[in-house]
């Protein structure tokens, strides 16, 4: 075997090993990972808890309810470090919420719903398990709560999984959506950490308007929770509950009747902004908390509708206190993409972190009939909800979702959810990714970033191609360049519209070079 092709079959190795065990890192706290099927079994990312000093452990949730879930913990820059599939008492386990132990931050708790198969097509969940265990995966404590043979799923067909607050005084408060032998109903219940049962209640529906209806968020409120709840067609959108601490609930209000009017923005006079049903609810305080979700447009002046997404802070009248919107997009615009489905939402003491996802076409990806080219889109708010910094990551023609987003003690945050590649969209790999505080996945300036400060549109492009930057960056240069290397087109100054009508039909190179030294590259295609 010659020498050229030895090392070309040693390169092509490299590549595959890369591929496979799916770990990328450039920095000691920013990563990004990908970890194929464990035993044929797809999984996606889910849970993330951060174990100071030791990495995150991340569960891992098939598609399928029966089936198993895993956990992994990942070294500070991402390497996997342990699996763990396990069963308690002969059962499935399904995690419902991974967090850290209040009382010794070496620990963590995991709850999880114990699925018990009788076939294939037939299994129970009457149990939930409160698991304690180190950050090596090690099971130090278990007590499992079984609720009684009547109960059938503790989570309804759609994987909605139960809800979790973690109070100050150390319990927790349970919301599920739950089957019986006589149908469906709500449970609420306080527990203590190891599982020991303080109060429950069951609801079946008189409070909440339609016990079929399923639990999206359940959020901390001023001496009660917040409940906000999809209905179905027949109510024509999503709930507000706010129920006391002895789980007395209130009137519903309609959240998708209200409008989030912008005030005081001139570039966007006299336009209405609605909520779409579906979308995520986060605490913002004891007395506000913020609705997001991709919805609607309306510029009352113009005529023009279209799609956005939107950030309101409300209290729990729903009056709208504050509102921002982004990627709003008129209908008639075929140069632009669908914005980003709202997937994931956090706050901390002075940050808000949301996720979207450009182009997918269902809010649960399991649902849609294929998978397609998606974008991630991640963004950074102060806690005046000022955009920090906004990022996006793409790669070819591969999908990508996002489940949750959690912040991390070094001012940045982290991914998890699900990718495949364009040549086998039907085989997917639990997806992490580890952002900075200045939401990047590596901090070398001389190196090409996975994760990008601007995104151009539309690609493939006829006539004009656009890019949008993040506020935290200056573009100093864009730089055109063919396949063979010539540059053709250069612009020397913060260009967001790049005219490529003149060039022929093809696949050619943008290179962006921002003030600040980093440097970045694009693939675009000139139909």
């Amino acid at each position: 075997m010659s020498e050229l092709n030895f090392n070309y079959m040693r390169k092509a190795l490299l590549s595959i090993i890369i591929v496979f065990t799916a770990v990328i890192s450039f920095a000691q706290d920013t990563f990004i990972i990908e970890v194929p099927p464990d035993n044929n079994v797809f999984r996606d990312g889910m849970f993330v808890v951060e174990m100071p000093g030791d990495g995150f452990v991340v569960s891992c949730q098939p598609p399928y309810i029966y089936e198993n879930n895993m956990l992994l913990t990942l070294s500070p820059n991402g390497e996997i470090t342990n699996r763990l599939v396990m069963q308690l008492e002969g059962k499935n386990l399904e995690y419902c919420d991974l967090f850290k132990h209040p009382q010794n931050i070496s620990e963590f708790v995991g709850l999880a719903i114990l699925t018990e198969n009788i076939s294939a097509d037939e299994f129970v969940q009457n149990s939930m398990a409160f698991i304690r265990f180190d950050k090596d995966l090690n099971v130090i404590d278990y007590n499992v709560w079984h609720l009684g043979d009547d109960f059938l799923m503790l989570e309804s067909a759609n994987r909605d999984l139960p809800k979790f607050v973690v109070n100050n005084n150390g319990t927790i408060t349970m919301a599920a959506h739950c089957l019986k032998n006589d149908g469906y109903c709500y449970l609420f219940a306080n527990l203590t950490l190891d599982g020991d049962v303080l109060s429950v209640i069951e609801n079946h529906g008189e409070a909440m308007d339609d016990f079929t209806d399923i639990i999206l968020n359940f959020m901390p409120g001023n001496d009660g929770y917040r409940i906000v709840k999809w209905s179905n067609d027949n109510h024509g959108g999503d709930f507000l509950h706010y129920m006391d601490n002895n789980f007395n609930v209130n009137d519903a209000q309609r959240i998708s009747a209200k409008v989030v009017r912008l005030a005081g923005n001139p570039s966007l006079p006299d336009t209405t902004f609605s909520y779409t049903a579906n979308g995520k609810g986060c605490c913002f305080n004891d007395t506000t908390f913020l609705l997001t979700s991709y919805g609607s447009f309306l510029d009352h002046i113009k005529g023009k509708f279209g799609y956005n997404n939107f950030i309101a802070l409300a209290n729990d009248s729903l009056e709208i206190i504050d509102a921002i919107t982004w990627d709003c997009a008129p209908k008639t615009d075929s140069n632009k993409a669908w914005p980003a489905k709202i997937k994931a939402i956090c706050v901390t003491n002075d940050a808000v972190f949301h996720c979207g996802i450009i182009g997918v076409g269902a809010q649960n990806h399991y649902g849609m009939p294929y998978f397609a080219p998606t974008r991630i889109v991640v963004s950074k708010f102060d806690k005046e909800l000022h955009l920090v910094w906004r990022r996006y990551m793409a790669r070819d023609n591969d999908f990508f979702d996002i489940n949750t987003i959690s912040a991390t003690d070094d001012g940045g945050c982290i991914l998890a959810g699900v990718s495949s590649y364009s040549q086998s969209y039907n085989y997917i790999y639990t997806f992490v990714c580890k952002l900075d505080a200045d939401g990047y996945d590596t901090v070398d300036e001389n190196i090409q970033n996975n994760v990008k400060p601007f995104f151009c549109y539309p690609n493939p492009a006829k006539d004009n191609l656009y890019i949008e930057f993040s506020p935290d960056v200056n573009c100093q240069s864009v730089e055109i360049y063919d396949l063979d290397g010539k540059m053709i087109e250069s612009k020397n100054f913060n260009c967001e519209t790049i005219g490529i009508s003149n060039l022929n039909s093809g696949v050619y190179l943008m290179k962006i070079r921002m003030a600040d030294g980093k440097e970045f590259s694009e693939r675009i295609i000139k139909e």
